[in-house]
C-alpha cells in the first residue's frame, strides 16, 4: 500500500482499497487504511485538483 501511494501521491483512500482487494483479496474499511497510514507517518491531504 506504502509503494502504491508512493508511486501515486493523489490516489483516493477508495483506490486504494480497491487496489488491496484486487491484489489480496482482502476487503478493507478506509478508515483502517487512513489509520494504517496514519501510524506510518503519512498525512492523507488531498491536493486540489490541477488542470
Amino acid at each position: 500500500m506504502i509503494k502504491r501511494l508512493q508511486k501515486n501521491p493523489d490516489i483516493t483512500l477508495r483506490e486504494l482499497a480497491e487496489a488491496l482487494k484486487e491484489e489480496t483479496g482482502v476487503s478493507v474499511q478506509l478508515s483502517s487504511i487512513h489509520r494504517a497510514l496514519r501510524r506510518a507517518n503519512y498525512s492523507y491531504k488531498k491536493r486540489p485538483h490541477r488542470r
